[in-house]
């Protein structure tokens, strides 16, 4: 195998356990909400459409594909870039507490900080962007639909 093969397969490899990482935090960020009490909702939200190919494909443009690859940008492009010559674990920490705030309410800061570790974690270990990319897009199209 070659190493065009070899970085591939570890990209997959790692998408699958990104997606694995992911539900397990969606579970305990569920977790948390439910024995803190947040409010139910307020991560709902308040865009609407018309039940058209285009207004769904709006939606998902709006909330899936533009913050997962905007906030990927900034986080594990800018910010973990510039913070690793700080060290990995500086690098990782940093950028996902940062993710975490900029998410800015109760029910979401746990698991957007947790999924920003998983995201920088990987974004390190393959040197592709596109892999937390992906798993971004992947978490928020499934938040999306499933409100």
């Amino acid at each position: 195998m070659d190493d065009i093969s070899k970085a591939r397969n570890e990209k997959i490899v790692l998408y699958l356990v990104g997606i694995v990482s992911l539900i397990v935090i969606q579970l305990i960020n569920s977790l948390v909400v439910t024995l803190f009490n947040f409010e139910s909702g307020l991560i709902q939200s308040t865009i609407t459409c018309d039940n058209t190919f285009l207004g769904v494909l709006a939606i998902i443009i709006q909330l899936a594909i533009l913050p997962a690859i905007f906030e990927e940008l900034l986080f594990r492009g800018v910010m973990l870039d510039g913070a690793k010559k700080y060290g990995s674990k500086f690098a990782i920490i940093f950028t996902s507490l940062a993710f975490g705030l900029f998410h800015s309410n109760p029910e979401q800061i746990l698991g957007a900080t947790l999924m920003g570790m998983v995201f920088s974690f990987i974004t390190l270990k393959t040197g592709d962007i596109r892999v937390a990319m992906l798993l971004h897009f992947t978490n928020n199209l499934f938040s999306t639909f499933a409100f």
